[in-house]
């Protein structure tokens, strides 16, 4: 506690993790943190109640924790077993809605975040639950290249480079994938965000542009080089029966990585035809000796 009232200019958020099982705890801390410091608060509950889950946590609880480090398992499992009754009974579930017991939002997560999320009072939101984590989005699997710049790229592997410039398209990466894999895997996500109305996906470059790809019915062979920025909202509205695309730019610094495809694709070019159509760096604070990642 004496840490979040320091209110030192470089923190933006603090976090105090713990049971707070009951009304009073959780008053306690409302008052102390927003009525005597003086700090925005939100309460998130975690509930879990998959059999699976529990288990999993038990395990990472009894071989992670500090708590335990130094006991028997048999010990360990007969403590955290009275402590998880002791919660349990002392338990008071927080009412959403018009019977939210503090002015502030709550959040509660479900099975993590597979059962659902629930949220009160959140940028002035009703009640509602939206779509949970999904591996489908997950960034292009570069293999053997994973985390490479393309200037690392061509220094180490100058012949994969050629072979990904010359048929970007269906190039795999060595124990990677293609974007033909991820427009593959992408499928049931295309699916089920044709069933929505307003959705927000977050989620890789390549990831990305194979979806706008998908509702702008970009050529294939094109889709690998659709400009896709940084810190930029790309909003698709339907007219009809297309989609209006319009780009917001959020207020951060970063590069250019968007790289067209080079004029020579050759096994035997020199590094500086294979990186010509790099995009420019320039050093700021928040990008400072930083290189081009493959995208």
């Amino acid at each position: 506690m004496r840490q979040i009232g320091s209110k030192k200019p470089d923190r933006q958020v603090a976090i105090l993790d713990g049971p707070n099982v009951s009304r009073s705890q959780r008053q306690e801390i409302y008052d102390l943190v927003h009525g005597q410091l003086g700090f925005r608060v939100m309460f998130i509950e975690c509930v879990c109640e998959d059999p699976v889950l529990l288990e999993r946590n038990f395990k990472e609880i009894l071989q992670y924790s500090s708590d335990y480090r130094k006991m028997a398992t048999e010990e360990a499992l007969k403590d955290l077993t009275h402590k998880m009754a002791h919660y349990k009974a002392q338990y008071e579930s927080p009412t959403l809605g018009s019977l939210w017991e503090l002015p502030c939002p709550m959040v509660k997560i479900l099975d993590g975040g597979d059962g659902g999320i629930i949220a009160h009072g959140v940028s002035g939101t009703k009640e509602s639950k939206i779509l949970a984590h999904t591996s489908s989005l997950l960034y292009i699997i570069q293999g053997e290249c994973e985390s490479l710049s393309y200037e690392e790229l061509q220094e180490r592997f100058p012949k994969e480079l050629a072979l990904r410039d010359r048929e970007k398209l269906k190039y795999r990466y060595p124990q990677g994938e293609s974007y033909i894999d991820v427009m593959n895997r992408l499928v049931p996500v295309l699916v089920q965000l044709e069933c929505e109305t307003n959705v927000l996906t977050v989620s890789h470059q390549a990831v990305l542009r194979c979806i706008l790809g998908y509702f702008l019915e970009t050529p294939a062979e094109e889709i690998p080089y659709i400009h896709v920025p940084l810190h930029t909202i790309i909003k698709l509205t339907l007219q009809g029966y297309s989609y209006n695309m319009e780009t917001i730019k959020m207020p951060v610094e970063c590069v250019d990585t968007n790289r067209a495809k080079p004029l020579n694709c050759s096994e035997d070019r020199t590094a500086e035809d294979a990186l010509m159509t790099l995009p420019a760096h320039y050093e700021s604070i928040t990008n400072l000796g930083k290189l081009t990642p493959c995208t």
